[in-house]
């Protein structure tokens, strides 16, 4: 149960923190496990890996701002944490099919 209740506390961070760098050893240093364990028990619980997860939740907080905010494509990349426009923009259209400029045109929400 305990370790549950870790990694809900992890997922409440990563949303809090989805602008700045989230890396497995920051985690579990501040969760008190191994990184190899807290991979692992991550994995397990949440389905997915821990680097899957955060582009996943980032790309939805970016498509979110896509939609209702009128920043630029680049400004909402950096915001959401990527380094680039082209990490971005590749993530992007990997997670939701089309490239930021092209959800934003038509409209998604």
């Amino acid at each position: 149960m305990k370790n549950f209740s870790q990694i809900s506390e992890a997922l409440k961070y990563i949303d809090k923190h989805l602008g700045e760098s989230i890396t497995l050893e920051v985690l579990s240093e501040k969760f008190f496990l191994s990184p190899f364990y807290f991979h692992k028990l991550f994995s397990i619980i949440v389905g997915k890996s821990l680097a899957a997860y955060i582009r996943d939740r980032r790309i939805l907080y970016a498509s979110n701002q896509l939609c209702y905010t009128e920043k630029t494509i680049l400004d909402i990349a950096l915001d959401s944490g990527f380094n680039s426009l082209q990490s971005f923009s590749r993530a992007f259209r990997e997670v939701q099919g089309l490239s930021p400029s092209e959800y934003r045109t038509q409209g998604y929400q």
